[in-house]
């Protein structure tokens, strides 16, 4: 039985293989997109130590521990060999995320053989869900490996159980397709939808309701429950739960059937894509835009369509609750983060729908009535305009993934009201080194959100880059009134007043960094640099102690202490601070000509 299932047929082999190359052809653009710095790329790979450590040890921190509000242990996993094998590369990064996508395709074409056993059908699955230009984000977004990967165990997880219930239910498949579970769940939280849609096969496969039916997945969903919560943990911890309290709990209806319906829309009218929806605005009566007091109608006038449907009942069914439980955890129920809707999210949800229009179109192009031909050529040529203009949909979007100022720059123009957009290309304008244009950016960010203390710090830091001390000053102060508690403001200001040669008060903004952030290196080091102007050599000394206690490797600290001391006159200590310095980094010439004046001093007290 099983090799029967394996089979397929080879026009298939060639058909998925046109699909294939069809999908690398319009991402093969993706492949020289440079990171997302300014976003979370930087977050998870640029400055992820996580990745950087491949060690047994290291290995263990990474799935003991939250990052970024995520628990995703082998996404991150996947990214650290990388860095083993190729260091920081996005080419290398942005080939795997399209591995994984053409592999997914596989797994779809293959999922839909499985269900149906036509391959038109199958084809038609495949290949709009490996060029739909919503499925960008998801491959071309270096970030967003946890949603190409988890698909790819999810996918594989969901053909394991299929070939459990048409190869006589043999234990080691349904096993199998446990583990993928586990892989999937490892990979992004999102795979806990998964027993649900077991139960939604074991519909469109026939099987009965049974409490046996039931009882064999209990792993699944305990294994759903744990992982949910763990979710739910990781994204407290670090605050990426909102309870958005200007949107009543009648109103957060109609927030999610609005995300439901984007989603359906953009599948079919995929035009003015952006990578960031923002909640809407209330109007000047406190009322929600009108367009989403609607949304629940056009649902119910949806519903109405599969109730009435006698021949395709079954395949909408399957189709539209596919998607709708794929996508239910992120139809912001429960608020996350401040986007509303995201295109990365239909990533796995798309193939109900497209499952929908597929089985659709079969139907049409099986009919034999005499005057069905003007209906079937209407039908392919509908599917072909479809597929090429998602293909070259696809193809531009890729170009708007090329940096975060291409990125940044399409979200103003599609919505320029976006107080993130501006702050987020100003921060990779700062990274370009045109302050001034990160300085009109931030402006921008804080004329829409004038409490934006980030902004106000950022456009601090600009301006220092500028020489504009006083206004840096002014930006600084203003981004701590806004926020005490704001570490890295209080730096920067030391910063600043460092450079105008108020050691005293820079020492205190760095004592104040350090309060809040007790880890804080920079901090400690700019402390002892400040406190050496001073006078305070012991104090100097004392702080670099602490640079060196949390990074011994750094050259710096000790050719600084050894310094200090040598003013203090302990020669010999300073000789072999510099001593490690130099061994620390061999090139370190003020080290050499320190330890020459240490050494020359020496040998005049003794």
């Amino acid at each position: 039985m099983l090799s029967k299932l394996d089979s397929i047929s080879y026009a298939g082999s060639v058909i998925l293989l046109v699909i294939l190359l069809w999908t690398g052809i319009v991402f093969s653009n993706s492949i020289n997109n440079d990171f997302i710095a300014s976003w979370d790329d930087k977050i998870y790979i640029l400055e992820n130590p996580y990745i950087k450590d491949f060690s047994l040890q290291g290995i263990k921190s990474i799935f003991n521990s939250f990052h970024a509000a995520n628990y995703h242990p082998l996404t991150t996993l996947s990214w650290t060999v990388e860095y083993r094998l190729f260091g920081i590369n996005p080419r290398v990064n942005h080939i795997t995320n399209l591995a994984f996508h053409l592999l997914n395709t596989i797994l779809v074409f293959r999922l839909i053989i499985l269900l149906t056993r036509k391959v038109a059908v199958s084809a038609i699955v495949a290949l709009f869900f490996g060029i739909h230009p919503l499925h960008v984000e998801a491959v071309s977004f270096i970030s967003q490996r946890k949603d190409v990967l988890y698909t790819f165990f999810y996918l594989a997880s969901l053909i394991s159980y299929v070939y459990y219930v048409k190869d006589g239910k043999k234990t080691g498949l349904i096993g199998l397709s446990l583990v993928f579970f586990l892989l999937s769940l490892l990979s992004k939280s999102m795979a806990v939808t998964l027993p649900v849609i077991l139960l939604l096969l074991d519909y469109y496969l026939g099987r009965p309701f049974s409490r046996r039916n039931i009882l064999e997945k209990t792993p699944f969903f305990l294994l759903s429950l744990v992982f949910g919560i763990v979710a739910i943990l990781s994204q407290r911890a670090f605050g990426a739960i909102t309870d958005l309290p200007s949107f009543s709990l009648f109103e957060r209806l109609f927030l999610v059937t609005h995300s439901f319906l984007f989603y359906i829309v953009k599948l079919f009218a995929p035009v003015n894509l952006s990578a960031m929806y923002c909640y809407p605005t209330r109007s000047a009566g406190g009322t929600l835009p009108l367009q989403y007091y609607l949304t629940p109608v056009v649902i119910l006038f949806l519903a109405l369509v599969v109730l009435k449907s006698d021949r395709l009942r079954k395949d909408l069914v399957f189709g539209i609750g596919f998607f709708l439980i794929t996508i239910s955890p992120v139809l912001q129920a429960i608020p996350v983060g401040a986007a509303i809707v995201a295109e990365r999210y239909s990533y796995v949800p798309y193939v109900g729908l497209f499952f929908i229009i597929s089985q659709f179109s079969f139907r049409v192009l099986a009919e034999t009535r005499q005057n069905a031909i003007a209906l079937h050529i209407l039908v392919v040529i509908i599917l072909a305009a479809y597929a090429m203009s998602c293909s070259i949909a696809t193809w531009r979007r890729n170009k708007v993934w090329k940096n975060s100022f291409t990125l940044w720059s399409d979200v103003i123009k599609k919505h320029p009201s976006v107080t993130v957009a501006y702050y987020n290309r100003g921060v990779a304008r700062f990274n370009t080194k045109d302050y001034q244009g990160a300085i009109r950016d931030y402006s921008r960010a804080i004329q829409l959100k004038p409490d934006y203390a980030k902004a106000y710090n950022n456009r601090g830091e600009a301006k220092t880059h500028l020489q504009d001390f006083d206004g840096a000053l002014n930006d600084l102060d203003m981004a701590i009134a806004l926020n005490p508690d704001y570490s890295h403001a209080y730096y920067e200001r030391g910063n600043v007043k460092h450079r105008l040669k108020d050691y005293r008060g820079a020492a205190d903004d760095f004592s104040r960094t350090i309060a809040l952030k007790p880890d804080h290196v920079n901090a400690y080091l700019k402390r002892a640099n400040s406190k050496s102007r001073l006078g305070d050599y012991e104090g100097t000394i004392n702080d670099l102690n602490k640079v060196i206690q949390l990074r011994p490797d750094g050259a710096t600290a000790y050719n600084n202490r050894g310094i200090a001391k040598a003013v203090l006159g302990d020669y010999k200590s300073a000789i072999n601070d510099f001593n490690m310095a130099i061994q620390l980094k061999p090139d370190y010439q003020e080290a050499y000509d320190n330890r020459q004046r240490a050494t020359s001093r020496l040998d005049r007290h003794e």
